[in-house]
């Protein structure tokens, strides 16, 4: 996708889907490692993600970085403990063995159309989206394979060069989107009073 799709689709989606689309766009990750994903593994301040490795598909343990965009989004979450994405009746998703992407299908299909983008996009074009957009800014294939835990750099090959040039600025700001920044810096603040408010007097 288009740095202005993946705004479109983001603009479309239902209010349950759109943490989950963004994350999925600004980090890379599976459709199956996002759901699986525990607030215990989750570090704001810090901006990075634990996948644990019975929980990805290489089977290996994986730290993701979280670009600010998706900072804002999970700290603007209403809650704090277990499954971080729930679906649109307010629970976790229920634990499927891995198979994710019939519990997002209605909700990714609407949002798909309102967005006016391709019937034939899967959530799994996310990750191919982000491989692109990795790549167009940093044109580093090996720090690409370990940011989205392929297996190799043949594998990672297949989508860098997909992303035409010029699209660098829409793709930065569509990760550091002005919108939400001030939202993760304050999420960022809170964090430290509350760190500093819990530290034992000296």
């Amino acid at each position: 996708m288009m740095p202005e799709e993946a705004e479109r689709l983001v603009g479309a989606a239902a209010d349950h889907l759109r943490p989950l689309v963004v994350t999925l766009l600004g980090t890379g990750m599976r459709l199956a490692e996002a759901i699986y994903l525990d607030w215990r593994d989750v570090d704001l301040l810090g901006a990075r993600v634990i996948l644990h490795a019975d929980r990805t598909k290489s089977r290996r343990r994986r730290v993701v970085e979280l670009p600010p965009r998706v900072v804002a989004v999970l700290a603007a979450l209403p809650h704090r403990v277990g499954s971080v994405f729930w679906t649109d009746r307010g629970k976790p998703y229920t634990d499927r063995g891995g198979q994710y992407g019939g519990q997002i299908k209605k909700a990714w299909r609407g949002a798909i159309k309102r967005a006016g983008l391709s019937p034939e996009f899967t959530p799994h074009i996310c990750r191919h989206t982000f491989a692109s957009w990795h790549w167009a800014l940093h044109k580093d294939l090996l720090a690409l394979r370990e940011a989205g835990g392929w297996s190799s750099v043949a594998l990672v090959e297949r989508y860098a060069h997909l992303m035409p040039a010029g699209h660098d600025d829409g793709i930065r700001r569509f990760l550091c989107d002005l919108t939400v920044t001030d939202a993760a810096q304050s999420e960022k603040r809170n964090l430290n009073q509350n760190l500093a408010n819990r530290s034992p007097p000296v």
